[in-house]
């Protein structure tokens, strides 16, 4: 289906999508995980900073950072506080990087928030997420797979636009 409207991905460490999306952390000592998931996040930050640069009408990137602090360092302040700044200004830079000249719908979603770990100082995956648009629309979803369809949606308007503009 997406296919069909998007000719020029730029598919980046997305789970399913891309084959090397996986970090593997099983049989790691606590700093070595650490370490894996900071080097994992630089790698997609670069590999993203420079596919903006490219042609592209779909480009998506995952990083599991977060994921992972939340996960090993729940009960820490610095460590959570370290990779959610590392991560907003890799967004910000994203942002900035975008052709103001092109309508470019810049979405950002997180399927779910942490909590505590029973006694633990580790975290879970909560039921609640997270997403920021940066278009207006009226359009709220309601649960996290709702974004697929409007996502095909936003690409078949783009789709439907530049088709009419070069003919």
């Amino acid at each position: 289906m997406v296919y069909r409207i998007v000719f020029k991905p730029k598919i980046i460490n997305v789970p399913t999508i891309s084959q090397d999306w996986s970090i593997k952390l099983e049989g790691k000592s606590f700093d070595e995980m650490i370490k894996i998931s900071w080097e994992s996040f630089y790698r997609v930050r670069r590999q993203t900073l420079r596919a903006i640069r490219e042609d592209w009408d779909l480009l998506m990137a995952y990083t599991r950072l977060l994921d992972t602090i939340g996960e090993l360092c729940y009960g820490k302040f610095l460590a959570p506080f370290k990779a959610y700044t590392a991560c907003n200004r890799f967004v910000g830079e994203v942002k900035s990087r975008l052709d103001d000249e092109k309508e470019t719908v810049f979405l950002i979603v997180s399927d779910h928030e942490m909590e505590r770990f029973g006694n633990t100082p580790y975290g879970k995956h909560s039921d609640h997420g997270f997403y920021s648009l940066n278009i207006k629309t009226e359009w709220k979803p309601k649960f996290i797979t709702d974004f697929f369809p409007k996502i095909l949606e936003w690409l078949e308007e783009n789709f439907i636009s530049h088709f009419i503009s070069h003919y």
